[in-house]
């Protein structure tokens, strides 16, 4: 009875202190993400940043924070595009795809909000993919 006793002891332990290593341990799979579409044209007030013809800002604390611009119809104006994304060992890739049909004479950069929070590393690729082509690819640190 003594044994028995010392032997479930021990095994309830040994599961607590396996449970406590497994729950410590993070990964990317862990975090939570945000992506949304801000509605209507961004004309006039979207500032370039990474590049030339680029419209890409990020900020990396706790949080990563990016902004950028995608071009199409301007009409509809919001609602326009389904945005998903994948992230493999240091790469973050963002699909953007736009779904709405082109029911006006005119182009628009639409604004696409992302947070992505609780990552674990410290420095990440980041890629957007839109329609199909690679339309930004930033390497973004905290």
């Amino acid at each position: 009875m003594k044994n028995l006793f010392l032997i479930l002891s021990g095994l309830m332990i040994f599961t607590a202190c396996e449970r406590q290593t497994t729950d410590t341990l993070k990964s990317d799979a862990d975090m939570q993400a945000d992506l949304v579409q801000l509605d209507g044209c961004q004309r006039g007030g979207l500032e370039k940043t990474a590049g030339q013809d680029s419209c890409f800002t990020w900020t990396f604390d706790d949080v990563l924070t990016t902004d950028f611009c995608v071009e199409a119809n301007c009409c509809p104006d919001s609602g326009r595009f389904v945005l998903d994304y994948r992230i493999d060992g240091s790469l973050i890739h963002v699909a953007v795809t736009d779904t709405a049909g082109n029911l006006c004479r005119c182009n628009c950069p639409y604004l696409i909000h992302t947070e992505f929070a609780d990552l674990t590393k410290d420095t990440y690729l980041f890629e957007v993919e839109y329609n199909g082509s690679r339309l930004y690819s930033e390497n973004i640190s905290r």
